[in-house]
């Protein structure tokens, strides 16, 4: 069992990682770094033969945690619980690990689950494909957009537009962008060319 040591002039936990020292072992060229939020999920995963995993010292992810991770890999999936406290820490976390020009991909666990309880449930392998098919950056930013409205009603689509925008307008890719956009119209039932409009119009207000 973990001690949870006391901060120290020897010892900062907002610039270290549990289990890195075991992890970057294992991490290879192109290989990807799992994420998580406890360290029993690091010790359950790498108990079902699962290493390339770190977590942070029971405090929120830093930036000076995201640049050590940046020292070993450029892959990151983040999976932290599945629960509302989770998902806003894994945003804050993707944000800081996306400023430091990581790739970042978000495994989506079953509500109700964290790493640790979903492998012992359901198997490492079962969490391995939650983690290949993890979704990229964006794809997560607008789904989280998007699920909060009721896109049964006109308004409710207005509002899932708007929270989808700012998400759009961030990708710099013009390929990139239009492949979003024609997904995001398609989640939201709406045409290609009408959200191509609410683009151009929110980016022309925002260069005001």
């Amino acid at each position: 069992k973990y001690l949870n040591t006391s901060e120290s002039p020897l010892f900062s936990k907002g610039t270290q990682l549990y289990g890195l020292n075991v992890a970057k072992e294992s991490l290879t060229r192109g290989s990807r770094l799992v994420l998580v939020e406890g360290y029993m999920d690091v010790v359950c995963l790498y108990r079902h033969g699962f290493s390339q995993v770190v977590a942070s010292l029971g405090t929120a992810f830093t930036r000076q945690q995201a640049r050590l991770i940046r020292r070993y890999t450029t892959d990151v999936v983040v999976a932290y619980d599945a629960d509302a406290a989770g998902q806003s820490a894994a945003m804050r976390g993707i944000e800081l690990l996306n400023d430091e020009g990581i790739n970042v991909a978000v495994a989506s666990l079953p509500q109700g689950y964290d790493p640790d309880s979903y492998v012992q449930e359901h198997g490492l392998e079962s969490f391995r494909r939650i983690v290949d098919t993890s979704a990229p950056l964006i794809e997560y930013k607008l789904n989280e957009a998007i699920k909060k409205a009721d896109l049964e009603t006109v308004e409710g689509k207005v509002r899932a537009v708007e929270a989808a925008l700012p998400i759009l307008l961030s990708i710099e890719s013009a390929v990139g962008r239009e492949g979003y956009i024609e997904m995001t119209a398609e989640m939201l039932g709406v045409t290609v060319a009408a959200l191509k409009d609410e683009v151009r119009r929110f980016q022309a207000n925002q260069a005001r």
